[in-house]
């Protein structure tokens, strides 16, 4: 990616299954927080349920506190069994294909 991009943040709106994914430098929790309220809660709100892969940003002292903060609850995907979380790695494939694409003359 561009200008020091090197992650995207993938979310996915269980119900509505309403995709975002944002262009982030790194995965460390404080950047991965940050945009989260810049662009999931601050459009939509805080949801019920979290559900999130066991990343150390995610399993870190901030994102438990911000879960507890925003009265919600978590739940962790098992490890190692990406179909346990398939929305999301469907959502993964899919924008590997568009971003390794070729673009069209």
């Amino acid at each position: 990616m561009d200008d020091g991009y090197s992650y995207i943040l993938m979310m996915i709106d269980r119900f509505s299954r309403g995709p975002e994914a944002t262009p982030i430098r790194n995965i460390t929790v404080a950047t991965v927080a940050k945009i989260f309220l810049s662009t999931w809660i601050s459009r939509y709100g805080t949801p019920d349920t979290f559900t999130t892969d066991r990343g150390a940003q995610f399993e870190s002292g901030l994102w438990r506190q911000l879960i507890v903060l925003f009265g919600s609850k978590r739940i962790r995907t098992t490890a190692y069994h990406p179909c346990t979380n398939g929305m999301v790695e469907r959502l993964h494939r899919h924008m590997k294909q568009v971003l390794t694409s070729p673009c069209p003359p």
